[in-house]
């Protein structure tokens, strides 16, 4: 994905907005904020707002930026050795827990290994029905479900 900013910090400043949107109302305030902050500058405002709007209300994402879900952006998740994981989205939706990931750089097999760590994880916490969704930020939005 190219940087709309010139910068390489991109991706975790898109990151660091939509760990502020927990359902699709969000939008608006999450960015009014990054602009206040100066995370995000008054040119990219548009693209990423658009960005935006294309994760909360994709088909396949909808859902788990709804009212109706919790939601737990970035959440450490203690493993037995004393490391932290920390996934970027975890919806937990009737019996269905689901882990979302963002990535804006290219695929990588990397990606899969991280997101089979945290459903293992999960799992591991008790949840049994947990599905896996890498999402990628690129020129269109991307889901692919591991």
């Amino acid at each position: 994905m190219e940087d709309p900013s010139g910068r390489v910090d991109f991706g975790s400043r898109i990151h660091s907005i939509l760990a502020e949107i927990r359902e699709s109302s969000e939008i608006e305030e999450a960015l009014q904020r990054a602009l206040l902050s100066g995370t995000l500058s008054l040119q990219e405002e548009k693209q990423i707002r658009k960005m935006l709007n294309e994760v909360v209300f994709h088909p396949e994402l909808a859902r788990y930026f709804d009212v109706a879900v919790t939601v737990k952006n970035e959440p450490e998740i203690l493993e037995m050795q004393g490391e932290a994981s920390r996934p970027d989205r975890v919806v937990f939706d009737g019996d269905e827990v689901v882990v979302i990931d963002y990535k804006t750089g290219r695929k990588s097999r990397t990606h899969h290994q991280q997101i089979e760590r945290y459903g293992c994880l999960l799992q591991e916490m008790g949840y049994q029905n947990v599905r896996k969704l890498l999402v990628y930020l690129g020129g269109e939005v991307e889901v692919e479900e591991v």
